[in-house]
């Protein structure tokens, strides 16, 4: 195995309420997910977001339909997205009161007349699932969490090959700490979708979650094998996409909880290369320089991270740390 228990690697959480806030979480910017009515492939896709009427700025999505725009200055703002079959889409994001937006984009299918006059709708999963499913979702917005999952575990055993639902589900297990099922969830969505980042991703972030939860309890075997296995599923997301930056976060992550900082450092600098401004890699590549004292690198990125989120919610909490590492620079 690669990663072995040695007490004196085992990591302080200094951030733990941070380290699993995935960048879904975020603050002046806009984050969502395309979905499209199909099991085809899509790959990546064009937004389009237009400020006060006029073309702002375009970004393209991953292969599972998630897009983002980043460090966005106040305005007024519209997401488009448009794909050949489908009917054009333009939505107005809903800002919260931190100015991050999160939105679920549905591509409808455009219709066609058929000879007898009758109209088919060409989509793969019925609307009602469909419908269920992003119910499923606000719901978990809403705090919501029993709901949720209860809403999801509808939605699959309905439609089995709903693999974004399986992924979702997979998710709200994982924070109510149903590890097997949610393990399960993953590897489910993984199957049906074998060219699927995201839950490759995730079950990358749960197996560093295992593997703290052993380090805590002293459990050297499952705390190496989860950081073994977190390795394994987020080389295989990097590799099915390169420019995943939340897979590069999260295999810094790993080599950081195993004590492997050199590797820890390259990869949360390559996924701040792929996104800057990533607030959680720039909190964990800190404490890979505490770690090892090298204070006027963990100065740099907790200054980053303080200038970068200007409205995080944990921001006095980084800024005592930034003044006592300050102070022994």
């Amino acid at each position: 195995m690669e990663f072995r228990y040695n007490p004196r690697q085992m990591i302080p959480q200094l951030f733990l309420s941070l380290l699993f806030a995935v960048a879904l979480q975020g603050s002046n910017g806009i984050r969502g997910q395309i979905l499209v009515p199909t099991t085809q492939a899509q790959g990546r896709m064009e937004v389009i977001l237009e400020k006060s009427g006029a073309f702002f700025s375009r970004t393209y999505s991953d292969n599972e339909g998630h897009f983002k725009f980043i460090n966005l200055p106040d305005g007024e703002y519209v997401v488009s997205v448009r794909l050949e079959g489908y009917d054009d889409l333009r939505e107005i994001p809903n800002f919260g009161r931190d100015g991050s937006a999160t939105m679920n984009l549905v591509m409808t299918r455009k219709t066609a007349v058929t000879p007898d006059n009758t109209q088919l709708l060409y989509a793969s999963y019925p609307a009602k699932i469909v419908d269920d499913y992003l119910k499923a979702l606000e719901e978990g917005r809403k705090g919501n969490a029993a709901t949720a999952i209860k809403n999801l575990e509808g939605v699959v055993k309905a439609y089995p090959d709903f693999h974004q639902a399986h992924n979702a589900l997979g998710t709200f297990y994982q924070r109510a700490g149903r590890f097997q099922d949610a393990e399960k969830e993953y590897n489910t969505a993984q199957r049906l979708e074998p060219h699927s980042v995201e839950p490759l991703v995730n079950l990358g972030s749960l197996y560093i979650q295992i593997a703290e939860q052993a380090q805590a309890k002293r459990d050297t075997a499952t705390f190496g094998a989860a950081l073994d296995e977190a390795v394994r599923a987020l080389n295989l997301a990097i590799q099915a996409d390169p420019g995943s930056a939340k897979a590069y976060y999260f295999l810094g992550t790993t080599y950081y909880t195993g004590g492997q900082f050199m590797k820890a450092e390259q990869h949360l600098i390559h996924a701040l290369q792929l996104e800057k401004g990533m607030g959680t890699a720039e909190l964990v590549l800190a404490n890979v320089y505490i770690k090892q004292q090298k204070w006027a690198q963990a100065l740099d990125y907790l200054d980053a991270y303080l200038r970068d989120n200007p409205k995080a919610a944990d921001r006095n909490q980084v800024a005592q740390t930034r003044d006592k590492v300050a102070a022994r620079k």
